[in-house]
C-alpha cells in the first residue's frame, strides 16, 4: 500500500530476476528451457545507492562525450547537473535524510546501517563528479547560458554545505 505522503525513496523495493537458459540467447528456437532462476531483492536504501552509482556513471560518460564532442553541445550535462545540484528539481539531500535518516528506517532495518558508509562515499563521489561536470559546463557553455552556470554553482555550494552537515549526522551510524 503506497501512501502519497510517503517518500518515494523509502518505499522503492526492487526485485531483479536473473535466468539461465539451456541455450544461448538469441537462438533460432522459439522457446528455450530455463535451467536456473535467481531473484535478488534490493531494499530501498540499496536501491537509492544503486541509483546514485548509475547516475554517477551516466554523468561521467556525458562529461567524456562533451570533452570529445567537436560541437561541444552542453544540453545533456546541463540537464543532469540540474537534477543533481538543484534541490528544487529532485529534492536534494533532504529527500534521503527524510527517507533513511529520520530515525525510523534504520531502526526498522538495522542491518542496513552497514550501507551508510557506502551511501556517504557514493554521495561524495557524486559531488566530485558534479564539480567536474560543472567545470566542463562552464568551460563549453555559450555566454547566454552563464546565468544558468552561475545558478548551478550557487546550488553546488549550498549542496556542499548541506552535505557537510549531513555527513556529521551520519557519523553515529558509522560507529556502530
Amino acid at each position: 500500500e503506497h501512501n502519497n505522503k510517503d517518500n518515494e525513496f523509502r518505499s522503492l523495493w526492487i526485485t531483479k530476476t536473473f535466468i539461465q537458459c539451456q541455450d544461448e540467447i538469441p537462438s533460432m528456437r522459439r522457446r528455450i528451457p530455463v535451467t536456473d532462476e535467481k531473484n535478488v531483492i534490493y531494499t530501498p536504501f540499496q536501491t537509492a545507492i544503486n541509483q546514485i552509482v548509475d547516475k554517477n556513471a551516466d554523468v561521467l560518460k556525458i562529461i567524456e562525450r562533451l570533452e570529445n564532442d567537436p560541437a561541444k553541445s552542453t544540453n545533456d550535462i546541463s540537464m543532469n547537473l540540474n537534477g543533481i545540484l538543484d534541490a528544487a528539481v529532485m529534492g536534494g539531500i533532504a529527500k534521503y535524510r527524510e527517507a533513511f535518516f529520520d530515525g525510523t528506517y534504520l531502526s526498522e532495518y538495522p542491518n542496513e546501517t552497514k550501507l551508510v558508509s557506502k551511501f556517504v562515499e557514493t554521495l561524495k563521489s557524486q559531488m566530485l563528479i558534479a564539480k567536474n561536470g560543472l567545470d566542463s559546463y562552464d568551460k563549453y557553455s555559450i555566454d547566454a547560458l552563464q546565468p544558468h552556470v552561475d545558478h548551478l554553482k550557487a546550488c553546488y555550494k549550498k549542496q556542499m554545505i548541506a552535505l557537510s552537515e549531513f555527513y556529521k549526522e551520519t557519523q553515529k551510524y558509522l560507529q556502530q
